[in-house]
């Protein structure tokens, strides 16, 4: 999938590839100039869960294998995109983020709505 049109979509998509088959992502060069370094966050934070990420200067490559509950602390990297990319998959697996108030820059009630679905959230 090309991304070059729609950067901020980086996080979660990684996310999901992570869960399901993997995937490939192009025109991600943008993703270095964020909140945070997003192609090498989400390298780095996936890898927690047990999943390579090969992350290139203009591309992403998520690949395919079984993915775990994570077992060290989550980094939010001070980024509300990769807070939400992660919690979406601690909603099946649970963890913890550190950093997950950098939410409150985009989309501030966001735990509350995670929550209001049934998911137990826990702030610390």
């Amino acid at each position: 999938i090309n991304i070059s049109d729609c950067p901020d979509l980086g996080p979660v998509l990684f996310a999901l590839a992570a869960a399901k088959h993997g995937g490939v992502f192009t025109g991600t060069h943008r993703l270095k100039i964020k909140e945070s370094d997003r192609g090498a966050a989400m390298a780095g934070e996936l890898a927690k869960f047990g999943v390579r990420v090969q992350a290139e200067e203009n591309r992403v490559t998520v690949l395919p294998g079984g993915i775990t509950a994570p077992t060290e602390e989550l980094d939010g990297h001070n980024d509300h995109r990769i807070v939400m990319a992660l919690a979406v998959l601690l909603t099946v697996l649970g963890g913890e983020i550190t950093g997950a108030e950098a939410v409150a820059k985009s989309f501030p009630d966001f735990f509350e709505r995670l929550s209001a679905l049934g998911v137990e959230v826990v702030k610390q």
